[in-house]
């Protein structure tokens, strides 16, 4: 499903706010800069369009529904909707936005409003860019052609390779050939990623794992691939959830023992919908070992995590849901062997 709806733009673009600066963490990768300003463009041209009533708050639909590849992006995006979030409501009273829970007078509402846009538009960094204006005519362009060629008129190689990547995305074209096309790096990468899933929905899965492997977010993106069908399979049978991982194994994905990694999600899923983590799942399957593998995975995992939780898991070694038999018990026990009887 495609980011954004054409429409048509109403009014002229609004002003436009960087979000509000935040600590930067270790935890987030070196791109976390580029990334941040790309994102800030892209709100500020979203919080521009407003497709009449409602449009502000469809607009921040877009951009709470929107994924990127690499978590500094995600994390990017989210600080960015939450400052578009209060610019497009408030200007649009459609929506029933914080001004009009203050007052119902008409002129104290568009003057709370102003004063609150204005207030988010003092931060540092608040432009007008006309870059904005075409970003804004790409998202209502009637067709893909329409809206590259807005996108090819934005001056800023960031912002206009993101436009590029959304208007592929929204007319559901994006190809590693398209990709290449775009300037930016982070963007092109971006495209690449979206371009790998689509490959894989497919089944073109050499295909896909190539394309991601052509980016920055290489493992990222394959892992994405990998848990996206785990989830999917999550409430089929053993066998069908074998059916979606067996791909994996026929391509060089570089993820270590991306089987293994398939069932311990499968079997994560499974306690997470309070459903028996039973080791009889992986009888009769064609990898069947790797089935085994990911189970123990799984197990040793949650153990572990207990048991630096203070629980005495080596009195009790089981967690909820876990069904008693053979293979569950020897996992267990190899756990036990190796953490409780030093």
């Amino acid at each position: 499903m495609s980011r954004y709806s054409s429409g048509t733009r109403v009014g002229s673009p609004a002003a436009v706010c960087r979000p509000p600066s935040i600590a930067r963490s270790s935890v987030w990768s070196a791109s976390f800069s580029v990334a941040r300003s790309a994102i800030s463009a892209r709100i500020a041209a979203i919080c521009s369009w407003r497709a009449g009533p409602g449009g502000a708050a469809r607009a921040v639909s877009v951009i709470a529904s929107s994924s990127v590849a690499s978590p500094s992006m995600r994390v990017a995006r989210a600080l960015s909707a939450t400052t578009c979030a209060w610019a497009s409501l408030a200007a649009d009273p459609g929506v029933g936005g914080p001004a009009s829970l203050t007052t119902h007078d008409s002129s104290s509402h568009h003057t709370i409003s102003t004063l609150l846009i204005l207030a988010l538009c003092i931060l540092p960094g608040c432009t007008r860019p006309p870059d904005a204006a075409l970003y804004a005519e790409a998202l209502s362009a009637g067709g893909l052609d329409q809206a590259q060629s807005a996108c090819a008129r934005i001056r800023d190689a960031r912002l206009r390779g993101d436009c590029r990547v959304a208007a592929l995305e929204a007319w559901e074209q994006a190809d590693p050939a398209q990709c290449e096309a775009i300037d930016d790096g982070l963007w092109r990468d971006e495209c690449t990623f979206l371009a790998a899933e689509r490959l894989w929905s497919r089944q073109a899965h050499a295909e896909a794992v190539a394309a991601c492997h052509q980016t920055r977010f290489s493992r990222h993106c394959v892992w994405h691939l990998l848990q996206d069908e785990a989830e999917a399979a999550a409430d089929e049978t053993p066998a069908s959830a074998e059916a979606r991982m067996l791909p994996f194994l026929r391509v060089e994905t570089r993820l270590p023992d991306a089987g293994k990694q398939f069932w311990a999600l499968w079997f994560r899923l499974q306690a997470r919908a309070r459903r028996p983590v039973d080791g009889a799942a992986c009888d009769g399957l064609i990898e069947e070992d790797r089935c085994g593998a990911g189970l123990e995975h799984y197990l040793h995992e949650v153990l572990s995590a207990r048991r630096r939780a203070g629980s005495p898991v080596c009195d009790a070694p089981t967690g909820d849901g876990w069904a008693r038999g053979p293979r569950l018990e020897a996992s267990v026990a190899r756990w036990v062997e190796h953490h409780c009887r030093r």
